[in-house]
């Protein structure tokens, strides 16, 4: 059986350690657009993934919530079809 894979979002909560909405707004902002790789826990060298509760005295700086949600669309918000699954070699 082949393999064929298509570029889909994936949605989730992001917690961030600020003084203010505005900083908070500019951490984030400066991640935009950047690759996370879910092997390790720790991605893009400081945002981790926690399901830490959020009172806790060692709470990240920035960590993305462990529950996720798997959007088939595209970043426009179209609907993936058929035709934008490509054969992987």
């Amino acid at each position: 059986m082949a393999i064929f894979q298509a570029d889909v979002m994936i949605c989730t909560t992001v917690y961030v350690r600020a003084r203010n909405a505005k900083e908070a707004h500019k951490k984030i902002m400066f991640r935009h657009e950047t690759g996370i790789d879910f092997r390790d826990q720790v991605l893009a060298g400081d945002v981790e993934v926690s399901g830490m509760a959020l009172d806790a005295p060692d709470f990240p700086e920035i960590c993305l919530s462990p529950h996720m949600t798997f959007l088939v669309q595209s970043k426009d918000g179209q609907m993936r079809t058929p035709a934008d699954f490509v054969k992987t070699e």
